[in-house]
Parts: structure tokens; C-alpha cells; sequence
């Protein structure tokens, strides 16, 4: 019987982990746990059609491998502290997975979930490499080759339907391909990655041809694709040009930037207790605010602005959030207001 990855990811992100999510995101425990429930099945889904399709098997088997499972050993952690490294692998995975599908995607899940569309698809970046990371460390523990790491993640078929909100799985299209018949299970496959004879026979006795692997119209589609995601998504620089490696440095770098400035400004909110105190995060607003001026969009290239963009939802509402309390403090809000306002119009510049 093949492990329930589904249940794993629910585990490893529930509990506080939970709640960073949505701190981090700017929702509610409730919203994010809806959203999460939508967005697990909706990845693994994705990386078994990617594997189902020729020659996709083979990209996320090598994506595994080259997991960090390490990431795995604190999420509360790296979500404190490096959730824009996340994102920046997430991007770039979500786009091999899903295509054009991915912004009807993040729309069914911000509608399940009632939350916004950036905090949707910052969840979704940051949960995708996560999912990936759990998958490689599975496969590394069982020494599966690439046709058992394809096995065991068609294991996974039943799990994923029932877990699978119908909304989410309109969105992609999932109907026909979670209810069709499942492959061999990673039980039924030899040692050498092939499957039990038994199953590889005709009925007539004699072996049945191989399948073609020459790839069809999606496949071709596909591979382009899934070679440049998997290329981006661990950082391959020797074999990309001088231009895309400066934009995943720069996009890595005002990722960090953005979300250390939002930190530390959501914070000097949460720390206001009276107008003195105010006046102390106003000057800290005031030169957050000359930090993002540093930050330079252009450079990150249309990949990076749209993942900054994604990230911006979630950011933005947690500082209105900050400032709903802080308000509520007789006399904080005319201290505050000239300093946060120009921050605020800054930030959804970016």
C-alpha cells in the first residue's frame, strides 16, 4: 500500500504552521484551511497528469531528487524566514503544472476558500515546492526508480478524487482523468521498475507492444515547459543565459526585501501602545518606505513582477489588519496615517 501523500502535506501543514500560513497570507485560520484543502489535492493532482503524460514522469522524477527534503525538517521556520525562497520555486513549478489553467485555478480556490485571489496563488507557490519536497523524500526512502515514483504517485489517484473540491477540479479539467482507471500500484512493480508480468501480457498470452512515447500534442506541449520549469525551479544558472539568471537573482533578492520591510512594519504596528509609541514606528514606516524605493521591479523580468504582485495581496492585508488595532488607540491614527499612507501606495506600486 502506497503512503497517503495527501495526508502527509495536511499534516506537516497543519497546527502552528497553519497559522503562519495565514498570517503570512493576511486570512483568517478558517479561510486558509479551506484554501489549503483546495490547493493539496489541486498539486498533487497536477503532478500526476504531468507524470501520466510521456516523458513527465521522468522531469518529476528528477525534480524529486533534487528536492530539499531539509526544508521539511522546520516549515514554521522557513515560512518565518524564507517564505520568498519558496514562492520563487513554487512560480515556476505551479507554471509547468498547470499552464493557462493556473489563473482559473487560483480563482476557484479564492471562491472556496473566501479569500483574495493573491492570497490564493501566494498559497499556492508556497505550498508547491513543499508538496514536491515531500514526494522526493518519500522516493528517496523507498530507492524507487523513475516508473515506481510514477507508480506511487498514481497511487494517490483515489485520495486525490475524494479530497478534490468539484470547483477545483472543473478548473482543470480533472473529471476524466481522476475517475479513469488506476495504474499498477508501487507493489506491483519489479525491482528494475517495470510491472509484474501479469500485467504486462496480453490476453492472448503474448506481450503487449510498448507504449508510444513519441509524445502527442499535449506532451509536446509539455516538455518545453516542464524542461524550463524544472530548469527555474532549482536553479540550473549553468545552463541559463547571463539576462535569466540576473532576473531569478534580482526577483530572489526584492522578494526578501519586500517581505523583511512588511515584517518589520507590521510589527512596529503591532508594538503601538499609545501615541509615543507611534511616533516611534512612524519614523520606522517612514524609512521602510524609502527601502522599497531600492527595489528594482524592472529587473526581476515579467516572472518576477507577476510573483511579486501575487505576494502583494496577502502582505498588504496583514498591515490593514496591523492598523485596524492600532487605530482603535485614542489618538495613534493621526500620528500614523501620514507615515503609513505614502508606505501603502508604494507597496501596491510595486
Amino acid at each position: 500500500m502506497s503512503a497517503n501523500i495527501l495526508e502527509m502535506a495536511k499534516g506537516a501543514l497543519g497546527g502552528s504552521v497553519l497559522d503562519q500560513l495565514g498570517g503570512l497570507l493576511g486570512e483568517g485560520r478558517e479561510g486558509t484551511q479551506s484554501a489549503l484543502d483546495g490547493a493539496l489535492p489541486a498539486i498533487l493532482g497536477g503532478m500526476m497528469q504531468s507524470a501520466s503524460a510521456p516523458g513527465g514522469a521522468e522531469t518529476l522524477s528528477r525534480m524529486a531528487d533534487e528536492s530539499d527534503s531539509g526544508m521539511l525538517d522546520d516549515i514554521g521556520g522557513l515560512l518565518s524566514n524564507n517564505s520568498g525562497m519558496l514562492m520563487t520555486l513554487g512560480a515556476p513549478l505551479l507554471a509547468m503544472l498547470f499552464g493557462g489553467k493556473q489563473d482559473g485555478l487560483v480563482a476557484s480556490i479564492a471562491r472556496l476558500a473566501g479569500i483574495r485571489g493573491g492570497s490564493a496563488g501566494m498559497l499556492l507557490k508556497v505550498v508547491a515546492p513543499l508538496v514536491m519536497s515531500m514526494l522526493g523524500k518519500k522516493k528517496k526512502e523507498l530507492s524507487l526508480n523513475t516508473d515506481q515514483f510514477k507508480s506511487m504517485l498514481m497511487d494517490q489517484r483515489e485520495h486525490v478524487a475524494s479530497a478534490m473540491p468539484a470547483d477545483v477540479s472543473q478548473s482543470l479539467g480533472f473529471g476524466s482523468f481522476l475517475n479513469a482507471h488506476s495504474e499498477p500500484s508501487v507493489d506491483d512493480v519489479s525491482p528494475t521498475g517495470n510491472a509484474a508480468t501479469s500485467s504486462s501480457i496480453g490476453g492472448n498470452g503474448s506481450p503487449e507492444p510498448a507504449a508510444n512515447t513519441n509524445g502527442g500534442g499535449f506532451l509536446k506541449k509539455l516538455l518545453p515547459v516542464a524542461v524550463i520549469a524544472a530548469l527555474g525551479y532549482f536553479g540550473y544558472t549553468q545552463f541559463a543565459s547571463g539576462p535569466d539568471t540576473s532576473q531569478i537573482e534580482a526577483t530572489q533578492s526584492g522578494v526578501s526585501a519586500i517581505q523583511s520591510t512588511v515584517g518589520n512594519v507590521t510589527s512596529s504596528l503591532s508594538g503601538i501602545t499609545d501615541v509615543e509609541s507611534a511616533k516611534a514606528a512612524a519614523e520606522q514606516i517612514t524609512s521602510a518606505t524609502g527601502t522599497l524605493d531600492g527595489i528594482d521591479m524592472d529587473a526581476m523580468g515579467d516572472a518576477g513582477k507577476t510573483q511579486v504582485t501575487g505576494m502583494l495581496g496577502g502582505l498588504v492585508g496583514g498591515i490593514e489588519k496591523a492598523l485596524e488595532t492600532a487605530y482603535a488607540i485614542p489618538g495613534v491614527q493621526a500620528v500614523i496615517e501620514p507615515a503609513v499612507t505614502p508606505f501603502l501606495e508604494k507597496l501596491r506600486g510595486l
